[in-house]
């Protein structure tokens, strides 16, 4: 069943257009499942990394999300040289989705940290089931090739 904005969120959307504002975060539905989203990143010009996860309802039928990027960087701890990464997210909503762009400020997070790739994987699987509270959640991270070794690393979390 597919819900739709009240009337009085589509005055606070005009009322907020007339202030300047690029648009409205907070979304509320009415239906069986009230929901109130205030997302504090989504729909605002975002220029600064954050570790906070936000998140909504996952709906009942969603089984598994999965995520790619290949934009996560890091620093080796030891050579001090940069690491490129592309990471797999992949984990089963119990009650809670995260918003994904509230998930790419938080990757961004890692661009000046010095970490070895397996502890980034573990630390975002771990930072994820934290946040989430999900069945499960898998997190693989490659590595692009630095002097001639690719390294996989995959963490899972999951319910016990």
């Amino acid at each position: 069943m597919r819900q739709s904005r009240t009337a009085t969120d589509k005055s606070v959307a005009q009322d907020a257009v007339l202030r300047g504002q690029n648009s409205v975060l907070s979304y509320i539905f009415r239906g069986e499942n009230e929901m109130d989203y205030d997302f504090k990143s989504l729909g605002k010009a975002m220029n600064q990394p954050s570790k906070e996860l936000e998140t909504f309802p996952a709906p009942a039928q969603v089984t598994r999300v999965h995520f790619t990027s290949d934009e996560l960087t890091s620093f080796c701890p030891v050579t001090e040289q940069p690491d490129f990464n592309t990471v797999e997210i992949e984990y089963g909503p119990d009650k809670l989705c995260v918003e994904s762009k509230s998930l790419k400020l938080y990757l961004w997070t890692f661009r000046e940290e010095r970490i070895f790739g397996e502890g980034l994987a573990a630390t975002i699987a771990e930072d994820l089931f934290a946040a989430l509270k999900p069945h499960y959640c898998k997190v693989t991270l490659q590595q692009s090739v630095r002097g001639g070794l690719q390294m996989t690393a995959v963490a899972e979390v999951s319910k016990q």
